[in-house]
């Protein structure tokens, strides 16, 4: 049975590596959350973000000590997006990094397997009012809603829920 809810019609990229086209991705987080610059994105290719963009490999490969945040749409699949989330928060709670944001379906977070993401430096979620597009040619609407999900050491009360980009 073909359910265009769970399965795209698109071919899957090697490893997921799906570089962020839609701007108003990043212009919805740095609008709702102040990211320290420089920033790193470790997953695409190529950015048009301003961020600096890197093959995609692990977070410790990065010799770039300069880097103060990463902000990553991290491949979907499983385990790759456990792991490099679980560094990531690693990175932010030993101070080699001040900000981690990825960019996730808004369940992602509702897994069991996930409980531990959510303690400190756990800072807040950055629900978008809009759907992101994934593809060049856009034939149909997209059906999934995102958010950021962000880990701030700077960040010293609960976290929050905020919703960004309506107006994009």
């Amino acid at each position: 049975m073909d359910n265009s809810y769970v399965q795209s019609r698109f071919d899957r990229l090697p490893d997921d590596g799906y570089a962020t086209l839609d701007p108003r991705c990043l212009i919805a987080l740095t609008s709702a959350w102040d990211v320290p610059m420089p920033a790193l994105d470790p997953c695409t290719r190529t950015t048009g973000t301003g961020l600096a963009g890197v093959m995609p490999g692990s977070i410790t490969d990065v010799r770039l000590p300069h880097i103060r945040s990463v902000v990553t749409n991290p491949p979907y699949g499983r385990p790759a997006v456990d792991d490099i989330t679980k560094e990531l928060i690693r990175a932010v709670a030993t101070r080699r990094l001040e900000l981690a944001a990825i960019l996730v379906r808004i369940q992602w977070d509702c897994a069991k397997s996930r409980s531990a993401y959510w303690k400190p430096p756990f800072a807040a979620s950055i629900r978008l009012q809009f759907r992101p597009w994934w593809h060049e040619e856009r034939l149909k609407q997209p059906i999934h809603s995102y958010q950021w999900l962000i880990w701030d050491r700077r960040h010293r009360v609960q976290p929050l829920v905020i919703h960004a980009g309506a107006d994009l």
